[in-house]
Formats: structure tokens, C-alpha cells, sequence
């Protein structure tokens, strides 16, 4: 039973449908749309299954249609969403997963900070020996961001001066500067060889 899906999709019931389509059919359109998922899972270097991102597109549609949104075309709309989802999972790949808590220690800086686990420690002191090594704007950004929870319009606020606006842009690209900063100065901690 080949059934082809370019109707308005407004119900759970209707996307249900769509989606089971998609697990249960091989017609052209639905090799189509999972060949399209798989190509960019590895254009994006991700490890992750075609079927994952169908889940979560499931659940961002059915989110959709209960705050009343309405899908036209479902096999567009999946393939757009599996993209989006796709891009966003290769963006958490890439960043560098700051823990909060060792980003705030090093950031505090104090004598007063109880000291981390035996495991965690080395990491630490690299992570903080790297800190140190950046500029104080890049620092004060990276404080604002990861510590205080700042969004990038608070940063450019306090990051403005008299004489120049900055951005919520442009206070964004500096992060990612301080941010890809970080991680090149922690690399190249890591690799020197210790005094001990």
C-alpha cells in the first residue's frame, strides 16, 4: 500500500501516520528522505542512526501541531527538521563541553575552593593553567557567559563602552573567539610535558 503524504497535516493522528509511513514503507519518497538523513549524518562526521533523528523529529512535530502549528508537505517538513536537527547535534559535537563547576573554580580563582576529586584534578589544573592564559576580555566574557549565565545582549551591554556599541552579534563572535582561545591554549598545556 503506497500511499503518498502532500496533504496538511494538523492532527497527532495524521503525523503518526506520516511517521509510521517513514518506518514502515519504502516507496520513493521515503528512500528519498532517509537517504537524505543518512547523507548528513556523514557530511556532519556524525555518530548517530537515520532513526534517532526521526525520533526527535517526531517529537518536535507533535510539539508543533499541539501549539497549533500545521505541516504542509510532511516529507519536506521531516527532511527540513531531520537537517536542523542534524546541524544542531554537529554544533554540541564540536563545542568543547565546559563543566560549569570546574569553568566557575577556575574562574573564582580563590584559595578557598574545595579542591575536586583525585581524577578530576589533573584536568583541572590544566583547564585552569589555560584560563590564565587568556587575554582578561576573553576571561571576563567567558565569566559573564558560563558563570553568571549572561545572555549574549547582557554581554554586549557591559561590554559597550561610551565610544562604541557592541553587538549581541558581535559580543557572540568574541565568545566563540575566547571560547576556540581556551581551547587552543588547554591543547597546548595538555601536550607540554610535566615538571614532575
Amino acid at each position: 500500500m503506497q500511499q503518498s503524504y502532500k496533504a496538511v497535516i494538523n492532527t497527532r493522528q495524521q503525523f503518526d501516520s506520516a511517521i509510521s509511513y517513514l518506518y514502515n514503507e519504502r516507496g520513493e519518497d521515503v528512500l528519498a528522505v532517509l537517504g537524505f538523513i543518512h547523507k548528513k549524518i556523514r557530511q556532519f562526521h556524525l555518530n548517530t542512526d537515520v532513526y534517532i533523528v526521526i525520533n526527535e523529529v517526531y517529537f518536535r512535530g507533535l510539539k508543533f501541531l499541539d501549539n497549533g502549528g500545521e505541516i504542509y508537505s510532511p516529507f519536506p517538513w521531516i527532511r527540513q527538521t531531520a537537517y536542523n536537527i542534524i546541524r544542531e547535534m554537529s554544533r554540541m559535537q564540536k563545542n568543547v563541553i565546559v563543566n560549569s563547576e570546574v569553568l566557575e573554580k577556575i574562574c573564582l580563582s580563590t584559595a578557598d575552593v574545595e579542591p575536586m576529586q583525585d581524577s578530576e584534578q589533573p584536568e583541572w589544573l590544566l583547564l585552569n593553567s589555560a584560563f590564565a592564559e587568556l587575554r582578561p576580555d576573553e576571561q571576563k566574557i567567558l565569566k559573564l557567559r558560563w558563570i553568571e549565565d549572561s545572555s549574549w545582549k547582557e554581554i554586549a551591554q557591559v561590554l559597550s563602552h561610551n565610544s562604541e556599541k557592541v553587538k549581541a552579534d558581535t559580543a557572540r563572535k568574541r565568545g566563540a573567539r575566547a571560547l576556540q582561545s581556551l581551547r587552543t591554549h588547554y591543547q597546548s598545556v595538555k601536550q607540554e610535558p610535566s615538571n614532575s
